[in-house]
């Protein structure tokens, strides 16, 4: 039987997310709902804050992006197969962000802007059967006579030049069978395309274009609802008896300037009993950025992220989302919860993370309603230090999964073995659940 709290958040929740409360005792998981992300693409998230150069990393090439710019605009392919972005053909894209096939095969070859930046050799070994295509029945290049596609590839200059200009407005990808169909990701050279060229894929919505996963949810992990929003408070933080449970995997102590009037959420556990959660505060997120991001992402977004509840169980590639209270309306008792992505990889051990600056909105709480947020793993945050970390990390290499870790005073990593949410039985307060750990058998997770 489903409670309140579990019926509103199959109302308001939208990926497939797994609305999960069965009884505040007995959680159990339920059907899933969506989060919706049709809005979200690669080309509508926020510009750059400031200049930043990514010098490159493995088969990263280095790039600059200008303050303002989208980083779609000039990050290069190799980082979307990085960030683990799903591999489409011009074909399949077109489907889903809703052009017609046909028109795009018979526009201009030039509407596929990637094949500007490619080797001709590169196109034709991608593509089967091209290279047994007379370069005389292709428009453009009638002046190749008998020569094949595969002729041509295989001149030294011919082949590591670029298609002509004449060619690219002249002809058609019809003109060129099978290249339609040849994923952007299968070509030889694509690596250092910008993404932005790569023919409609920085249009698809990001849960169709990255790789967002997520898993059952884990240990160590609170359900919590709305009680009360206050607004225009100051000093949230300062205070002996103030707990603040929002921050980043960075900013593990952050708290409302002294100075500043903060809006904030208070949280209430839904397990019954006097838990250090009771009454922790979850500062409005945007008006509260936090230091976020990792390696040479971390420019990205200036740095920052809006101050959040980490959701280790939702992910792109890996990087752990996050939650946050945004549009906090005292009058009202209201405020608006957000899932906050991030994307990133690793590189021989070392972490490259965006902050969390992809915003979902997921649907608007009310105080005392029993309105539960997204289990999350709650930084309660006092005067005194805590004893114990919760943590998610993902492993090394690029692409893997994360798994959720427990780590104590001593700092031993112990994976968490069962994937369930269980009802904290003790006095435990956890922290921010994707603090930075030394590893020394995992230098991934250093």
């Amino acid at each position: 039987m489903k409670t309140k709290a579990s019926k509103f958040l199959l109302k308001t929740v939208s990926l497939p997310l797994i609305a999960i409360l069965a009884s505040p005792l007995s959680l159990a998981a339920q059907e899933p709902t969506q989060v919706d992300f049709s809005k979200i693409t690669l080309d509508s998230l926020p510009p750059v804050k400031s200049d930043f150069s990514f010098p490159g990393a493995g088969d990263i090439p280095a790039f600059e992006v200008k303050k303002g710019q989208q980083l779609v605009e000039t990050m290069p392919t190799a980082m979307l197969k990085a960030i683990g972005t799903k591999n489409y053909s011009p074909r399949e894209i077109a489907s889903v962000v809703g052009l017609k096939p046909e028109d795009l095969e018979q526009g201009q070859l030039g509407n596929l802007k990637y094949l500007e930046s490619l080797k001709i050799k590169d196109i034709v070994s991608a593509v089967p059967g091209l290279a047994d295509i007379k370069a005389g029945t292709v428009p453009g290049l009638g002046s190749y006579g008998a020569l094949t596609l595969g002729d041509m590839a295989k001149d030294p200059i011919i082949g590591n030049s670029a298609l002509p200009p004449e060619v690219l407005k002249a002809a058609t990808p019809k003109d060129l069978p099978g290249l339609m169909d040849t994923k952007y990701f299968d070509i030889p050279g694509i690596e250092k395309v910008p993404a932005a060229d790569l023919t409609g894929l920085a249009q698809l919505p990001i849960d169709k274009s990255l790789n967002i996963t997520m898993v059952t949810p884990g240990q160590n992990l609170q359900v919590v609802k709305l009680d009360r929003v206050a607004t225009k408070e100051t000093k949230i933080g300062s205070h002996r008896n103030d707990k603040v449970a929002t921050g980043s995997d960075i900013d593990l102590n952050f708290s409302c300037s002294k100075t500043k009037e903060c809006n904030y959420g208070e949280l209430q556990s839904l397990v019954k009993g006097k838990l250090p959660v009771n009454g922790s505060k979850a500062l409005e997120g945007r008006s509260n950025m936090a230091e976020g991001g990792h390696g040479f992402l971390k420019p990205v977004n200036g740095g920052k992220e809006p101050s959040n509840l980490e959701v280790p169980y939702i992910s792109i590639n890996g990087f752990s989302a996050g939650i946050s209270l945004e549009n906090i309306n005292q009058r009202q008792g209201t405020a608006d919860q957000f899932l906050n992505l991030r994307f990133g990889f690793y590189v021989l051990g070392t972490k490259h993370a965006t902050p969390r600056f992809i915003s979902v909105p997921i649907g608007t709480l009310q105080e005392g309603k029993g309105n539960m947020l997204l289990p999350a793993v709650l930084a309660v945050k006092q005067s005194a230090p805590q004893s114990r970390i919760s943590t998610s990390q993902p492993n090394s290499g690029i692409g893997k999964p994360s798994s959720p870790l427990s780590i104590s005073k001593d700092e031993t990593a112990k994976p968490t073995v069962e994937p369930t949410i269980v009802a904290p039985a003790d006095d435990r307060v956890t922290r921010f659940g994707s603090a930075i750990i030394s590893n020394p058998t995992n230098p991934a997770l250093s």
